[in-house]
């Protein structure tokens, strides 16, 4: 079974913005499907299909299931951006284990998550599906490592920045990941601080604006940061944002250390700690592939140069590469 991850455009209700998601129906069956909406200025969304597909054995067929996610999320602009991106990216993962409930899929179904995230491996958004147990597939064909950030790229952005954006993502079950809202929690703390030294905000200034509170939330923290900086919190941060934030709080301790600091923060410090739990996941799909019904077989990138890190300058067809990986299926005993 080959997946390959493309963006055609459709339209919501909010601007030109979409995916198609096509399935071969002889090969595969669609048993549920769902769309999620980000609600956001851009009109970003993702779409969520539960898939059944045969394996043709001695004995007859049998069905292997899983769940494939195609998505295009927000640029990251700026900071405040990479708040949305990485609220995105938990907003697909909150509705996949909603969908798994109510479409009674088995804890073991295997996830597949592809599309355009907008983000490279330095992202935050690449480090947060790691802590959640994703591989990158084709980084697992060609034994690539997390800091392996330039031997390939699939896209030439409008700022004419070239990097690797698309991936087709595959969680093992087995694999130990952070409860979701801890990592969420972990990154939203991360942006808010890289805010802060980017506007010039000491930890001390949010410490004594905020001690007065018993608590404060990951909004108090944000609004505090606008309010000393001179800004006001924009459009960009949607209801959904902003309720999620309001029901997680920040320890004055976080604070505490961003104040002694004093320095700029290094990306994806937050991850480090449980990163390091998922990285053994790239061996692990290839010495361990009997318990599971998902084996990466191959991948590849077209045009062939992106794969040497090389944007061809004559490649018109789009500005993305295009992005295939094939999958073994097989029967669990």
């Amino acid at each position: 079974m080959t997946i390959t991850a493309r963006e055609m455009v459709c339209f919501t209700c909010f601007s030109s913005t979409g995916l198609l998601t096509a399935i071969k129906s002889e090969r595969i069956s669609v048993l549920g499907c769902e769309d999620v909406y980000f609600n956001d200025l851009k009109g970003r969304v993702a779409q969520i299909l539960h898939l059944r597909s045969p394996i043709y054995e001695k004995n007859g067929i049998a069905h292997v299931e899983f769940l494939l996610v195609n998505t295009h999320l927000e640029y990251p602009h700026n900071s405040r951006h990479l708040l949305i991106r990485v609220w995105q990216a938990y907003k697909i993962l909150d509705c996949l284990e909603q969908f798994k409930l109510q479409h009674h899929c088995s804890e073991s179904v295997p996830v597949v998550l592809c599309g355009d995230w907008n983000g490279g491996k330095s992202d935050i958004v690449y480090k947060f599906l790691r802590s959640q147990g994703f591989v990158s597939s084709y980084d697992v064909v060609n034994g690539y490592k997390d800091s392996d950030v330039n031997k390939w790229v699939s896209h030439k952005d409008h700022l004419g920045n070239v990097q690797g954006v698309d991936f087709i993502w595959l969680r093992d079950p087995r694999v130990h990941h952070e409860p979701l809202r801890l990592s969420w929690r972990k990154a939203a703390i991360h942006i808010i601080m890289k805010m802060m030294h980017e506007a010039g905000v000491s930890g001390e200034q949010i410490l004594s604006s905020t001690q007065s509170r018993d608590k404060t939330s990951l909004f108090d923290l944000l609004r505090e940061l606008y309010q000393l900086s001179g800004k006001i919190v924009g459009n960009y941060i949607t209801q959904e944002i902003e309720g999620l934030m309001q029901n997680e709080y920040v320890d004055t301790e976080d604070l505490i250390d961003y104040s002694v600091q004093k320095t700029h923060i290094a990306p994806l410090d937050w991850a480090r700690s449980f990163i390091l739990s998922s990285i053994g996941s790239y061996r692990m799909l290839t010495l361990f592939v009997k318990p599971f019904p998902f084996v990466v077989k191959d991948a590849s990138l077209f045009p062939p140069r992106v794969e040497q890190g090389v944007w061809p300058e004559d490649y018109a067809l789009s500005d993305h590469a295009c992005l295939s990986v094939t999958f073994n299926l097989r029967k669990l005993s």
